[in-house]
């Protein structure tokens, strides 16, 4: 029987009260993989535990363990708050930044949809120290929920953040093996996003 969780966010952007991203907030069943079945709550959205991921997420801290670089847990502001010189490229043309979140090891762009601004359709991430980009594009708007970032049929792409407590917990830059059943995350030392 599946287990609900307080916060699952899924990569996608349905406007202001839908979820962004979905994530695992507790240590002791992190270990399980995501259901992508999703439920409206406040702002974001909920889902299910159940094997279809990961087997094992390796995370570089733990949920409330500050950050050594920052002394904190991920810092999270509104995208107006962003310094100029923080975005490594430009977005698509005809598109708008939603979010862009910085680890110690990788920097994170989220561009909308042409049409929909509110709709994460690229996924831009630079490994810092590297001029090389991972690009990735979601299918066109679905009916339901967004059907995430993918390479590959393996290889699927996730911005962790927990909204129940964000001044408590780490975001994380999440990438899961489907062939291994393993997945690796990132905490988060800055998210900034629209939706703050």
């Amino acid at each position: 029987m599946p287990v609900t969780l307080p916060v699952i966010l899924s990569v996608r952007s349905l406007g202001r009260s839908a979820c962004l991203f979905w994530a695992v907030i507790l240590s002791p069943i992190a270990s399980l993989p995501l259901e992508f079945g999703q439920r409206p709550w406040g702002s974001f959205s909920f889902g299910q535990i159940k094997p279809a991921i990961a087997q094992t997420i390796h995370r570089d801290y733990d949920f409330t363990i500050p950050i050594p670089e920052t002394g904190k847990v991920t810092i999270r502001l509104p995208m107006q708050k962003i310094p100029s010189d923080r975005p490594f490229t430009v977005c698509p043309p005809n598109t708008a930044l939603l979010d862009f979140a910085e680890s110690s090891r990788s920097l994170l762009m989220i561009c909308s949809d042409e049409q929909d601004k509110t709709y994460g359709k690229y996924w831009i991430q630079r490994v810092v120290g590297r001029r090389t980009y991972i690009r990735l594009t979601a299918p066109p708007k679905p009916n339901g929920q967004h059907p995430g970032f993918k390479q590959g049929r393996e290889t699927e792409y996730f911005l962790y953040a927990d909204s129940a407590r964000p001044e408590q917990h780490n975001a994380y830059l999440e990438i899961y093996d489907r062939r291994t059943g393993q997945g690796k995350g990132e905490a988060l030392l800055y998210h900034y996003s629209s939706r703050y």
